[in-house]
């Protein structure tokens, strides 16, 4: 991950969780990303239809990161408050076949009091990794 941060309206304990959050997405080890969920956690990649459930969102997320080899965020503005995050980044895919892709990207994420995330909404257009 990248930090290329021009605004970051976060307190230090809110930006070191999201920041790990994010980890746990470059990772893709998707026990890891599925600890920050709560159980009812809601997730919408662009126009798609809104996924419920910290296990359908892990099943759906499982299949799509087996289509790359790699994701890297390099992340440019932090908006919002502790429980309510936007961030706008580039979305680094590294592929399977050695080359790699970069897609701009806009993620609102919100978090319960218990720091768990309830709803994730993410807007890139993908169709370049797959060009």
């Amino acid at each position: 991950m990248r930090n290329e941060l021009r605004v970051n309206q976060l307190s230090d304990e809110a930006f070191k969780w999201y920041l790990g959050y994010l980890e746990a997405i470059d990772s893709t080890d998707i026990d890891r990303y599925g600890e920050y969920l709560a159980d009812d956690c809601e997730f919408q990649f662009g126009n798609q239809p809104k996924v419920v459930g910290k296990q359908n969102i892990i099943d759906g997320l499982s299949q799509f990161w087996q289509s790359y080899n790699g994701e890297e965020h390099v992340l440019q503005n932090i908006f919002g408050t502790d429980e309510h995050f936007v961030l706008e980044a580039l979305n680094i895919f590294h592929r399977h076949d050695g080359t790699s892709v970069t897609c701009p990207a806009v993620a609102i994420t919100e978090r319960n009091k218990q720091g768990e995330v309830t709803s994730i909404r993410v807007f890139i257009d993908i169709k370049p990794l797959y060009e």
